[in-house]
């Protein structure tokens, strides 16, 4: 072999080791952390559109509630044949369901009994969220029932000052979800 024919020989021996020789271990390294670095923001990315969702969600259902409990009203007060902002219910005596410390917000006379709309705040052995609740009260059948819970405020409105029996405006809010929900109903 001549000496030429031996160097090119060599050559390509070295280029072959070489190829075959991997990656260092700063290579390897480096890889590993860029790796960890695109993952990561990927996760913070993913956790931050789940929590979007989930606070959407939220919303959305706290409005849903809300428009729910509003249509229930506005169609017992549809129904009724007077309203009255003024109800003393120390003259009533409560169901056992029905909490203590709360008080009417108005109540309706529907020809065949009174349905009584009270507000309680949320005693604290309760499974129920607070700060408040809005309960539906059948007098006649002296039975309540829970309608929303996690209430900030709630409250009944004449709707106009010159016939103040037959129209209300009830307005419920969740101010956490900044949520607020209204009806403005007239007896038919």
């Amino acid at each position: 072999m001549t000496v030429i024919a031996k160097r090119i020989e060599d050559k390509q021996m070295k280029t072959i080791k070489k190829s075959n020789a991997g990656f260092t271990l700063i290579e390897l390294l480096a890889a590993v952390v860029l790796t960890g670095v695109v993952v990561s923001a990927a996760g913070l990315g993913v956790i931050q559109m789940i929590k979007a969702d989930r606070n959407s969600s939220d919303l959305t259902e706290g409005r849903v509630d809300l428009n729910r409990v509003t249509d229930y009203i506005a169609e017992d007060i549809r129904s009724s044949s007077n309203i009255d902002y003024t109800v003393n219910i120390a003259s009533y005596s409560l169901p056992a369901e029905l909490p203590t410390g709360g008080q009417a917000i108005m109540a309706l006379d529907n020809g065949g009994g009174q349905i009584i709309y009270y507000e309680s705040p949320e005693p604290d052995d309760s499974v129920w969220n607070g700060p408040k609740t809005l309960w539906r009260w059948d007098v006649d059948a002296n039975k309540a029932s829970l309608l929303i819970d996690e209430l900030d405020s709630v409250a009944a409105i004449a709707c106009d000052d010159s016939t103040p029996n037959v129209c209300a405006e009830v307005i419920l809010t969740r101010e956490e979800q900044e949520v607020t929900a209204s009806a403005v109903t007239r007896i038919r």
